[in-house]
């Protein structure tokens, strides 16, 4: 089941993820497989991130999980688990605790020579930059995302494409930044990521908003919104309620 589990992640399915992890941890647990034990349950707060939104829950799962990790003498999990506690950060809406965390990781997996878990947190990365306005930062990330990412990679060169698209629409690069957006949405319309989905919703509706074409940005942000909603993903919820009241105001 912990195959099935790993099978289940690589293809952005968190819930069956969650499913076969949850499965196999008593079969770990009755058999006395201490370290496997501590990896599957490193693995469950990884799949947390994609899953509730109690930010001091969150906080606490995996800071127990990953001391488990950590004292399993698991270095690489460890670090690449760095982007859970970033997720909760962003969705509390707090990008400078965000930024600690990925950079936390992004170093010593840097170091480790690993590259799949690296490029993941470097896009993160590249993202939450981007949403502080630090777009030559978040820019510099994205050639080195997509020439590490391991082939098919949806989360990556999806959120890439997607932060590439609103870095292009600042720029007035509208047609480009259309592209890259719509291919994003189009690429995690097939995960049940939720906030994946909504992010690069979002980012599509940037991308109109830019080009001066609030009819469709109002369609892409109110998707987004449905996708928030549903989670209960309040506070990128209310960002993206904002946004939409924005789009409304007379002019």
């Amino acid at each position: 089941m912990l195959f099935v589990g790993y099978v289940e992640w690589a293809r952005c399915h968190a819930q069956a993820a969650a499913d076969a992890y949850r499965a196999a941890l008593p079969h770990a647990e009755r058999a006395g497989a201490r370290r496997l034990v501590q990896a599957i349950r490193g693995e469950l707060a990884s799949v947390y991130s994609h899953g509730p939104t109690d930010f001091d829950t969150g906080r606490e799962l995996f800071r127990r999980g990953r001391a488990a990790l950590a004292e399993a003498g698991l270095e690489m999990e460890y670090a690449a688990t760095c982007q859970g506690p970033g997720f909760v950060e962003r969705v509390a809406g707090n990008l400078e605790a965000e930024e600690r965390e990925l950079r936390a990781g992004l170093g010593p997996l840097e170091e480790l020579g690993e590259r799949s878990f690296w490029s993941t947190t470097a896009m993160q990365l590249a993202d939450c930059l981007s949403h502080q306005g630090r777009d030559e930062e978040a820019g510099e990330l994205l050639p080195l995302v997509r020439e590490r990412s391991p082939e098919g990679d949806l989360v990556n060169f999806a959120g890439a494409d997607a932060i590439e698209a609103q870095l292009k629409a600042r720029r007035g690069e509208h047609e480009d930044a259309e592209r890259l957006a719509l291919q994003a949405v189009q690429a995690s319309e097939t995960t049940d990521f939720w906030n994946l989905r909504g992010a690069n919703l979002k980012a599509l509706g940037d991308v109109y908003s830019a080009a001066g074409r609030p009819d469709e940005a109002r369609a892409a942000y109110g998707r987004a919104l449905a996708v928030y909603e549903e989670k209960g993903a309040t506070v990128p919820g209310g960002r993206v309620r904002d946004l939409l009241t924005k789009l409304e105001a007379p002019r």
